[in-house]
């Protein structure tokens, strides 16, 4: 009787030290905005951002990896700070607030009525491997729609489109390769999105 109590003592100390040991944590990174582009101006243009569009597999907080065309998988450990299009959005109102004298905001939850909205379509956010399994790409490629908020109208539509190689194929590298591709994109967005309108 003692020696199953022993037992049961012992089995009951391993299992409340399993519960302690902590879960091992996963690796979160973050793309940057772009950085402040301030011009002087007498006007301002107020530009709502809608959320992006994208694709199921695309809208979660893992990072994306294609090896072959038909293919689509995520890495194991490391995952955006947010889902893709959420963390983007923010990236997009960021970059674009103040610069031009423009005034990002975000499209839903306010009743502020804009001067254009943005309508954003993510088709590509991934990372590519090649035959070679080597270094993968960064791919990143959006769709914008700029919008008359009354009519919703398109009054002009680009799609951007980025690659840059990762220097190595490490955590770190392929994020850094998704921020120098996110930059890329986010620029020609800018430039895109101060244009005035035909």
């Amino acid at each position: 009787m003692t020696m199953t109590r022993n037992i049961l003592f012992s089995a009951l100390a391993l299992l409340l030290a399993a519960c302690a040991i902590p879960a091992k944590s996963i690796k979160l990174y973050r793309l940057t905005p772009l950085a402040d582009n301030p011009v002087e101006t007498s006007t301002s243009m107020v530009v709502a951002v809608e959320r992006l569009q994208a694709p199921a597999a695309l809208d979660t907080p893992r990072i994306a990896l294609t090896c072959y065309a038909i293919d689509f998988d995520y890495f194991a450990g490391p995952e955006w700070v947010d889902n893709a299009p959420a963390m983007l959005q923010r990236l997009i109102i960021e970059s674009l607030d103040g610069s031009n004298g423009m005034v990002a905001i975000d499209a839903h939850g306010t009743t502020a009525i804009p001067d254009e909205r943005l309508r954003l379509d993510l088709r590509t956010f991934q990372a590519e491997y090649g035959k070679d399994r080597e270094a993968p790409t960064a791919h990143v490629r959006l769709s914008v729609k700029r919008l008359d908020p009354k009519t919703m109208a398109i009054l002009d539509s680009r799609t951007f489109d980025a690659r840059i190689p990762a220097s190595a194929n490490t955590q770190r590298a392929i994020v850094e390769a998704f921020n120098s591709a996110t930059t890329e994109v986010l620029d020609n967005l800018r430039n895109f999105a101060t244009l005035k309108t035909p």
